[in-house]
This record gives structure tokens, sequence and C-alpha cells, in this order.
């Protein structure tokens, strides 16, 4: 079996603004576009990329909101127990070459709609905007992942998806229905984010 390669940029490469302790700093995907010009992603095997801080895996981060701005949130389940009792604003995934565009914003967005289309039972039709990129340095998870914060709103012909089975329990808040609940590290971060704009 083929082993997964994921999209990376060196550390080194990256503002120095964004790589806070814990935080999200507001970025539009023509921010991004213009400093990605200085980068050189690569894309290297996952299990090499989990363990080289020197990298930062690039994760579209989605947070998916409805024609009247609701939220898609649920209550963690599934393999990840250390986020058990917590509640999530956000779909992510690593970047495949697969994924790959004429530019880092279209990679990133291939990488977004194939990760919804795997949490979804059908691919939502949304509209895509970059709000910013969350990062935190506590973790030896957040050493190595750099989130892109994608808004996602729903079209507005376009029906709310049905949740696969990890989204069980999805439901679409108000955004000041999200305070009464605890949110994981990047889902806090990336609803602050999406709240600015």
């Amino acid at each position: 079996m083929k082993k997964e390669r994921v999209l990376v940029v060196k550390r080194s490469e990256l503002p120095a603004g964004w790589l806070v302790e814990q935080g999200g700093i507001a970025v539009s995907g023509q921010d991004l576009l213009r400093h990605s010009c200085g980068w050189s992603p690569e894309w290297l095997p996952r299990e090499q990329a989990e363990g080289d801080a020197e990298y930062k895996q690039l994760i579209p981060y989605i947070v998916m909101q409805d024609v009247e701005g609701r939220i898609a949130c649920y209550p963690r389940q599934g393999s990840e127990t250390r986020l058990h009792g917590l509640w999530s604003a956000g779909v992510g995934g690593h970047v495949n070459p697969n994924d790959q565009g004429c530019d880092l914003l279209e990679t990133l967005f291939h990488g977004a709609r194939r990760e919804l289309s795997e949490e979804f039972a059908s691919t939502p039709k949304c509209a895509f905007r970059v709000v910013g990129v969350i990062n935190e340095e506590i973790t030896p998870v957040g050493a190595v992942h750099l989130g892109i914060v994608i808004s996602a709103r729903l079209l507005p012909s376009a029906p709310r998806p049905e949740p696969a089975s990890e989204l069980c329990g999805l439901q679409w808040l108000e955004q000041h229905e999200c305070s009464s609940r605890q949110f994981e590290i990047w889902s806090g971060l990336a609803l602050e984010l999406v709240g600015r704009t």
C-alpha cells in the first residue's frame, strides 16, 4: 500500500507572526497567495511530517455555515479520545498530491472539498473563503500543523447536507449559541476568526 504524502511548508518560510504559541490570525486568500510566493511547498510522507517540527503541515480547517449564518457544530467522538466531551466547529484534514491545483489556494480548496465529501453523505455545495490561520505550539500535534481556516457557506439553493457517522450529533448553531459549549482549541480559534468577518 502506498504511503500517504501530505503538503508541508518549511517553518522558516512562514511569516513569524503566524507562529504564535496559540492563536488565530486574520488572513485573506489573497494574503495567503502573496505570502506563498516565497514558499517551496513539498509533499512529504505523513509519517515523516508528523515527527518533524522543521515543517508545518497545511490543514484546510473548514467552518461550514448555512445561508442564515448558522454554524455546523458537533460533539467529538471517534478515534481521538482526547477530544471526547468537547465540541468541534470544523472539519479538517491533510492535503494530498491528488488535490493539487494551479496555485496554493486552489490546492487547499480541492483538499477542503474532498474532506467535506468524506464527512457528509453528499458533497455540500459551498462558497469558500479563507478567513485566517490558526497555530498552536503547546502540543506535539500543534507543533507540526498550521490550520488554514476556510469559511464554507452553503449556496442559497443548497440543502443542508446529511452528516456521516463521524459527525453524529451535528447541530446548526447561531454564533451566540456557540458560547454555551466547550470547543476544542482549533475550533475555538476558528470561531473567533469567522466571527470577525
